[in-house]
C-alpha cells in the first residue's frame, strides 16, 4: 500500500498559486504587524495617559486572548452578517497584522522596574558593544549610534 501523489502533481500550479499567496499575505500582514505593534507600544510606554494606556492594554488583552483562527473566522464570516463584505486576501492580512501586532509590541515596550538607572544604562552599552553590526534591529538600540 503506498501513497498516491497524482492528485498533487497534477495541481502543482495551483499548489504553487497557493503558495505565493500565502507569501504575499504574509509580507503584508508583517508590516501591518510591525507597525501596530510599534503604535500600541508606544502607547504603552507612559502610564500616565490613562486612554491611550488603557485601550492600548485591552487591545493587547483581547487579541492575544483569543485565538488566531477565532479571529480569522469572525472577520470572514462574521463581518458579512454585518452588511461588510471583505476579499479573503484582505481578511487574512487584517487579521494576521492586527494579531501580531499585539505580540509585536514587546519590541518597543519600556526597560522594566528592575532595570532602572545606572544598572540599565550599563546592560544597554553592553548590548552595544556586543551586538554585530549585522544584527537585527532588535538587538541593536537606538542608544548605540
Amino acid at each position: 500500500m503506498g501513497l498516491d501523489f497524482s492528485p498533487v502533481f497534477v495541481g502543482w500550479r495551483n499548489l504553487l498559486q497557493g503558495a505565493f499567496i500565502t507569501v504575499e499575505i504574509t509580507a503584508v500582514a508583517l508590516l501591518l504587524g510591525c507597525l501596530m505593534g510599534l503604535l500600541v507600544g508606544i502607547g504603552r510606554l507612559k502610564p500616565e495617559r490613562r486612554v491611550i494606556y488603557a485601550l492600548c492594554t485591552s487591545y493587547v488583552a483581547a487579541i492575544r486572548g483569543t485565538p488566531l483562527l477565532v479571529q480569522l473566522f469572525l472577520l470572514f464570516f462574521g463581518l458579512p452578517q454585518f452588511g461588510i463584505l471583505l476579499p479573503a486576501f484582505f481578511c487574512g492580512v487584517i487579521g494576521l497584522g492586527i494579531y501580531s501586532g499585539a505580540t509585536c509590541r514587546k519590541s518597543c515596550a519600556a526597560p522594566s522596574s528592575r532595570w532602572t538607572g545606572d544598572r540599565w544604562r550599563r546592560h544597554a552599552r553592553w548590548v552595544c558593544l556586543t551586538a554585530p553590526p549585522c544584527a537585527p534591529s532588535s538587538c541593536r538600540r537606538p542608544w548605540c549610534a
